[in-house]
């Protein structure tokens, strides 16, 4: 297991517990830790791709800053079937009270779009500063 994805992993996992109907439509209250995710925690002191882009799901909106390590971040088996589970198995109550999957992945768990023209955009490579 990756220590530094096991702890977005928690995370991920509270946050699922925390709206997912279940089989008797309980909900739970998120507590407030959940939602402080340092998203750029791995990118300190390293060199990353940026590029201004969209949503992978409709209504695509261009409204994302993409940030790619130039070193993936390596997970576990088990760490990609966790993660694919919470992705294509999180289901809410709707309107009706209908407890629905709320997933816009594929049954493989992509959410990802065809690859789309640059438009005149470009793709920054971040150098650190330091090492």
């Amino acid at each position: 297991d990756n220590p530094t994805f096991e702890r977005y992993l928690k995370k991920w996992q509270l946050a699922r517990a925390a709206v997912d109907c279940g089989c008797d439509g309980e909900t739970f209250t998120v507590s407030p830790d959940v939602a402080e995710i340092d998203v750029y925690e791995n990118m300190r002191g390293k060199d990353f791709y940026h590029y201004d882009g969209g949503l992978t799901t409709p209504p695509c909106t261009q409204v994302v800053w993409w940030n790619f390590n130039t070193e993936p971040l390596l997970i576990s088996i088990r760490q990609f079937q966790v993660m694919t589970d919470i992705i294509l198995n999180t289901r809410v109550l709707d309107k009706d009270g209908n407890c629905n999957k709320i997933t816009v992945a594929s049954k493989g768990g992509s959410t990802s779009r065809p690859t789309q023209p640059l438009n005149g955009r470009t793709i920054d490579k971040i150098c650190a500063l330091s090492r």
